[in-house]
């Protein structure tokens, strides 16, 4: 394909793997959001955070990991897996699927069910996926990932509160917490 002999550029190429390839989409992708939050007022403009703040943040976050990822992995430098025992046979684990199905519900979700009810759906989900990885009994790991999920949703709703000033939607419980929230 490129044939520049003794080239950086020819060792980069043939170091590519799935990961590498996956960071620089990212990176790629990345850049575009970050060019979409540039278009929102700017942080601080006010002397408050803005809309423009966390979107800024995030991008500038998953670049710096992107571009850290694609470093070592052109480097070589990651080295979880011995060479002997690579799989390069591509499977999806059903957690990954889980995780794929439940962020789409909640996305889908957020606005009808409201932040309160699809939040801690969410949340306790994904907590109960990971904390089953500890080999813990059931009910402590439901116990865990309920008390994960309040925390979480309730840190959510006090940093968008007061801090944005945001409401958030409440869905079908509109009616049932009015003066409450």
């Amino acid at each position: 394909m490129f044939s520049y002999k003794g080239g950086i550029f020819t060792a980069m190429i043939s170091k590519m793997n799935r990961q590498a390839l996956f960071a620089l989409l990212l990176i790629i992708l990345d850049v575009g959001y970050f060019a979409q939050a540039l278009t929102l007022p700017r942080p601080f403009q006010l002397g408050e955070p803005g809309p423009a703040f966390l979107p800024i943040l995030l991008s500038l976050i998953l670049f710096i990991s992107c571009v850290c990822i694609l470093w070592q992995e052109l480097a070589g430098t990651v080295s979880d897996v011995d060479k002997n025992e690579v799989d390069h046979s591509v499977r999806i684990a059903p957690r990954s699927i889980v995780l794929i199905v439940a962020t789409a519900l909640f996305v889908w979700a957020f606005e009808p069910l409201g932040y309160w009810i699809a939040t801690f759906l969410y949340t306790i989900t994904v907590a109960w996926l990971f904390e089953r990885e500890r080999e813990i009994s059931l009910p402590f790991s439901v116990l865990t990932s309920g008390a994960i999920a309040a925390g979480v949703t309730t840190a959510g709703w006090l940093f968008f509160m007061t801090l944005f000033g945001l409401s958030l939607p409440l869905g079908i419980i509109e009616g049932i917490t009015e003066g409450i929230f």
